[in-house]
């Protein structure tokens, strides 16, 4: 270990101090020299990386980091015995540390071995995993949306190097953006392949449902919550939506099921995968940090209670628990650090998207959440079986209601999750009614009947929707434009197609798609044309007349004075969708840019 200590010594100086060095050097220039120096040893003339953006964001942490690189290396120069001792100290505790690690590995993996499922509820699990899967795949295959395509387009369509430092707006869910542009590297650009992680996140919930129900309130508890997150109408639409919440509904609940095991079991792996877990889930998304709070906040809870592992020690659980959220935060902001160097730690947290609620918005803001809220929480079952559930939800959650078999309260915590921060009543009343609807024989039936309304509301939300299919996949000759004008000799070299938001990004993905070359709707404000296309979504309540086509041409395409509008006509209906032909003003064009 002492001549280890030694080569890792003389290796750190030998690093630290010339770079160190080297970032104070160049960092500390103002940006005009610096950039003089970047564009002079760039193999092209020209560092097109080393931005005026970057370098504001980037100069002061950098000549910090440097400064301290610095300071370590003549440390260890003139302070030798110290810092070998330190050194050694260190490498000795990682060494004891990773052995102990390993070790809880092992005792973590055969711990979850022994609490497997028993067999009865794997194949009944595997059967509303199934029916979850059914009920998802009907809309899997729905057109893609505004903000997946936008996500998609500007994000996940770029190489990996930009996608992680581009968050100028906040619908770059890291982490998803990462996986999705994994899976359209691996299976192409079609919407399955590109909704695949939020798919395949979205099945999982129902097993990671199943084990903190399991262990909150029992077997027959986890099964039925498994069922109604598998027929929960609202996260059967994120589960086909190429966004990153049903990521961050997955994070949680692995952490949850990770902090009942390590409130109960000193085990250092196991602390190890919440960290990781929440870290990934607050890259994925900024708030994932409520679901960190409300998990930490009642694991807290029950080290108060005296409800722990003795092995903890009377402050070791509070010591983990500060760590664990330490760490969590640090490595989550660890990966934004590209974000943060690139635009600034501003364009994280207060930007055009994101910003702090004045007091006096605050009620009407608050207002406007819980409508959104109860539309969401009545979507799917009838509105009388929503407000059953949350009636009851309600009793069962005020109320100390016994176990109807065991007599004993229903939780076999002594702390329910749902009091230790804001969750859905409808979810927190789940695992209480739960535990009363499992003490009974009905337990198999309501399992089922939960997947078969699932997979029954799916289709019937599908044939309802179905007729506003305005951009899909099809070749039939009624929807050429639906899927590639050319193919029914629409667009030209010379013509342009203006969309307005919110129908612009599913154009833009779908020209992506079908390999239609971008210059018929991008930079179209600025350049000579023979006809414009403008399709106007009547679904949009702003776009019911031609106010619609003016407002598109206003904010997407050239000015009016380059386009006649009394040439305006419809020239196909397709799905709620009219495609508007105009004809531009010949003379002002040519006076423009000339014949």
């Amino acid at each position: 270990m002492k001549k280890f200590s030694r080569k890792l010594r003389w290796i750190i100086m030998t690093i630290f101090l010339p770079l160190g060095s080297l970032l104070i050097g160049l960092f500390i220039q103002p940006y005009p020299q610096l950039k003089e120096i970047g564009d002079s040893v760039s193999r092209h003339g020209t560092l097109r990386s080393l931005t005026e953006d970057f370098y504001n964001s980037a100069h002061l942490p950098l000549v910090i980091l440097g400064f301290i690189m610095v300071v370590v290396a003549i440390f260890l120069m003139i302070r030798k015995d110290i810092s070998l001792k330190l050194l050694e100290w260190g490498l000795s505790w990682t060494v004891t540390m990773w052995n102990q690690f390993t070790a809880d590995w092992k005792t973590l993996w055969s711990d979850f071995k022994h609490a497997a499922p028993p067999k009865r509820d794997i194949w009944i699990l595997i059967g509303i995993s199934i029916v979850a899967f059914l009920a998802r795949w009907v809309f899997i295959l729905q057109p893609m949306g505004h903000d997946e395509s936008y996500s998609f387009i500007t994000f996940a369509d770029l190489p990996f190097r930009y996608l992680v430092a581009d968050y100028h707006f906040p619908n770059n869910h890291v982490f998803h953006t990462i996986l999705v542009r994994l899976c359209y590297l691996i299976f192409g650009i079609q919407p399955w392949s590109i909704r695949l992680p939020a798919l395949t996140a979205g099945l999982l919930l129902v097993p990671a449902t199943y084990f903190p129900a399991r262990q909150f309130y029992g077997r027959y508890a986890g099964l039925l919550a498994a069922a109604m997150v598998a027929s929960a109408q609202y996260l059967i639409d994120y589960s086909a939506v190429s966004r990153g919440y049903t990521l961050v509904v997955l994070f949680t609940l692995l952490i949850l099921t990770l902090g009942i095991y390590t409130s109960k079991k000193k085990n250092m792996a196991a602390w190890g995968l919440i960290i990781l877990f929440s870290a990934l889930g607050f890259y994925t998304i900024p708030v994932m940090v409520i679901g960190i709070g409300v998990v930490l906040t009642w694991m807290g809870l029950c080290w108060l209670s005296g409800d722990f592992d003795p092995a903890y020690g009377r402050w070791g659980m509070a010591k983990y628990l500060l760590i664990c959220g330490f760490l969590s935060i640090s490595i989550g902001l660890l990966l934004y650090s590209p974000i943060f160097f690139h635009q600034g730690i501003a364009i994280f947290i207060d930007n055009a998207y994101v910003a702090p609620i004045s007091w006096n918005d605050l009620p009407s803001a608050t207002n406007r959440l819980l409508n959104e809220m109860w539309v969401e929480y009545i979507s799917g079952p009838p509105i009388w079986l929503s407000g059953a559930i949350m009636i009851l939800g309600v009793l069962f959650v005020v109320l100390p209601f016994p176990n109807l078999k065991t007599k004993n309260t229903i939780s076999r915590c002594h702390h329910p999750v749902h009091g230790c921060g804001y969750t859905r009543t409808k979810v927190a009343a789940c695992f209480k009614i739960l535990d009363y609807v499992g003490t009974h024989s009905i337990h198999y039936p309501c399992c089922w009947a939960a997947g078969a309304a699932a997979v029954a509301g799916s289709i019937q939300d599908w044939s309802m929707e179905s007729g506003c299919r305005w951009i899909g996949d099809s070749n039939d000759g009624n929807a050429g434009w639906k899927c590639d004008p050319r193919q029914q000799g629409q667009l030209t070299g010379s013509d342009i197609v203006v969309v307005a938001p919110p129908d612009d990004a599913p154009f833009w993905y779908y020209f992506r798609l079908h390999e239609i070359p971008g210059y018929y709707i991008y930079g179209v404000k600025v350049r000579s044309f023979s006809r414009i296309f403008v399709p106007i979504n009547h679904l949009d309540d702003n776009n019911h007349d031609k106010m619609g086509v003016e407002k598109s041409i206003h904010d997407r395409g050239p000015d009016f004075v380059f386009v006649n509008l009394t040439s305006d006509q419809v020239i196909q209906q397709v799905d709620g969708i009219d495609v508007h032909l105009l004809f531009p003003n010949q003379s002002a064009l040519i006076k423009q840019y000339g014949n």
